[in-house]
């Protein structure tokens, strides 16, 4: 028995030592080699999440009223029902002298928005047209829209 530990110890210090000396190496290459192909879904989702996150629509109400905003899609003529549904991350109200930002889910880069004055039936003060990345400030009882 004394025997077999004595022809194993070396062997086992032998294989660690050669393990810690390679490891480094083993894991510099593997990181400094190209990264493998990701598959177009993972990167079309990533391209989405990155605009998503990196260019929202920012908003400042400068007016002296609580307003209403809606993001709707572009081709949607109707603009009955908000991106995410009527409670969805594209409602928002803003208090007088407040901003807040709009990272509206998809892919899109162009949408409809709806300006209102909120009541039991929201009176519509303004209708146009944004893209991500845009900064706008909301003014006056006519809520003109300035583009930052």
């Amino acid at each position: 028995m004394n025997g077999t530990k004595r022809l194993l110890a070396p062997r086992v210090q032998l294989m660690t030592e050669r393990t810690l000396q390679q490891a480094p190496r083993e894991l510099m290459e593997s990181v400094l080699c190209a990264p493998p192909e990701a598959p177009e879904s993972c990167r079309a989702e990533a391209t989405r999440y990155f605009a998503q996150k990196a260019r929202p629509i920012r908003l400042s109400n400068q007016s002296g009223m609580t307003l209403k905003v809606c993001l709707f899609n572009e081709i949607d003529t109707v603009m009955a029902v908000p991106i995410g549904g009527v409670g969805g991350p594209c409602v928002l109200l803003l208090e007088p002298g407040m901003g807040a930002q709009l990272r509206p889910p998809g892919s899109a880069s162009n949408f409809r928005m709806k300006v209102m004055n909120p009541g039991f039936i929201d009176k519509p003060l303004f209708l146009g047209a944004v893209s991500r990345g845009q900064s706008m400030l909301l003014q006056g009882q006519t809520c003109v829209v300035k583009k930052e």
